[in-house]
């Protein structure tokens, strides 16, 4: 063989064993952007992560203002006393809201429990604004007809409804705008004003009221001037 071609053989015998070392690093011929099998990546890599939430956001929540309400004693008459029963108002009670009640008269369950009005129509009733603690009613002829012990109930809701209005005492009263006299409790007739110290004795006893409360009994009473 010549020099040359042993050259040549030699040559190729290098190179083959250059295959033969790249082959057992377990280098391969491919390029570096061949795309990995999944099962090869590891766990958690390939999950989607979560996009921002875009739900608007409600609106805040509005607190509850407690409307303001306002309670006195009514008087009706249970058994022919005066008994005392709860009403409120969403504003301040006035003299014809007093007025209106005590003729609107008691409420089913009140009628289930033997309450009642003397006064309501025709038995009518009016009133002026308090001056100096004392306010004016002026009544009809149904009133001034009525009989000795329902006037007498009558004239005793009045007064004692009425007064429980703040800074009323006293009452007075008229007939077609004239001042006329009105029997006490005791049968007298005064001139002038009343209070409740006259009709005290037709107001019933705390043992005679029914136990039940009607439902509006705990607001709290205006106290009487």
């Amino acid at each position: 063989m010549t020099g040359r071609a042993r050259r040549r053989v030699a040559g190729m015998g290098l190179a083959l064993l250059g295959v033969v070392a790249v082959a057992g690093c377990g280098v391969t011929t491919e390029g570096d952007d061949r795309p990995l099998d999944a099962t090869d990546v590891p766990a958690g890599l390939l999950d989607t992560p979560p996009s921002p939430s875009t739900t608007a956001a409600g609106p805040a929540p509005t607190a509850l203002v407690p409307v303001p309400t306002y309670g006195f004693e009514l008087y009706l008459v249970l058994d022919d006393r005066l008994v005392p029963v709860r009403r409120q108002l969403s504003g301040p009670p006035d003299l014809d809201d007093v007025l209106e009640l005590v003729a609107a008269g008691p409420r089913p369950a009140e009628q289930d429990q033997g309450y009642r009005s003397v006064l309501g129509d025709p038995v009518v009733v009016t009133g002026t604004p308090p001056v100096g603690g004392q306010v004016t009613i002026d009544v009809g002829d149904a009133f001034t007809s009525l009989s000795g012990a329902d006037q007498l109930l009558a004239l005793a809701q009045v007064v004692y409804s009425v007064t429980s209005l703040p800074g009323v005492g006293r009452v007075a009263f008229t007939s077609g705008g004239a001042p006329i006299d009105v029997p006490r409790a005791d049968g007298l007739l005064v001139a002038g004003s009343v209070s409740r110290d006259d009709y005290a004795a037709l107001v019933a006893p705390s043992s005679a009221v029914p136990t039940t409360a009607p439902a509006d009994a705990t607001l709290p009473v205006v106290p009487p001037g």
